[in-house]
């Protein structure tokens, strides 16, 4: 299989792009870019959650994660392929918040264990329901015919 100079060109700037997605540039705390939730979103949902940084956060994920909601079920720290959406929430809890830096550190950790438990709570959720839907007793309808043995 012969790759030509163009195909090998174009693959690299695919790679390239992808690699920049996940590993987003570090921006200061005054521009974030809103390409997940416009900024009057994010400014009412901070009215709304009042000094709960917390509830803000876990709110925001929801809306940031719309378009990818099984991306919700993986814990925060495991997250790779959605790296950009994390700086995104990081930075609106900042910056709605006025976490001062030298505070960020801990505030975020605080954060990310609050959205860490609900992924917790949401796969304990999924295994409690898968378990009750093997446990739950057929009706003779569900049966394949081979499998009634006595009428």
């Amino acid at each position: 299989m012969i790759i030509s100079i163009a195909q090998t060109q174009e693959r690299l700037e695919e790679m390239m792009k992808e690699l920049l997605k996940r590993c987003p540039a570090k921006t200061s705390q005054g521009s974030i870019d809103y390409t997940y939730v416009s900024e009057t979103d994010v400014a009412r949902l901070r009215e709304l959650k009042g000094q709960n940084l917390n509830a803000f956060a876990l709110a925001l994920e929801k809306m940031v994660y719309q378009d990818d909601p099984a991306e919700l079920e993986i814990a925060v720290d495991k997250r790779i392929r959605s790296l950009d959406r994390l700086v995104f929430i990081q930075q609106c809890v900042f910056k709605y918040y006025d976490v001062p830096e030298n505070v960020q550190k801990d505030v975020w950790a605080l954060v990310k264990d609050s959205l860490n438990s609900r992924v917790r709570r949401l796969r304990k959720a999924l295994r409690d329901e898968k378990s009750v839907s093997i446990l739950r007793p057929c009706h003779k309808e569900e049966l394949p015919d081979q499998l009634i043995l006595f009428e």
